[in-house]
């Protein structure tokens, strides 16, 4: 897949500020985790890092059960 769609540049557009500072993101996903980490522009890396995990189960918790586990 070589193509970018409108939800991954939301992220990578509202992420880039805070993945500049030096932090790194994650976003759980239902069936993966995004992970978004500033790149190594001098090893030639993109100036962010995108990263796919897919997880072996689909999750389906609410905010609630997450935090109140």
């Amino acid at each position: 897949m070589n193509t970018i769609t409108k939800e991954i540049e939301r992220i990578i557009t509202e992420y880039t500020p805070i993945v500049a500072e030096g932090h790194r993101v994650s976003i759980g996903l239902l069936d993966g985790i995004l992970f978004l980490q500033k790149g190594n522009e001098e090893e030639g890396e993109a100036p962010m890092v995108i990263r796919v995990d897919a997880l072996a189960e689909r999750l389906s918790l609410t905010v609630e059960e997450l935090f109140e586990g």
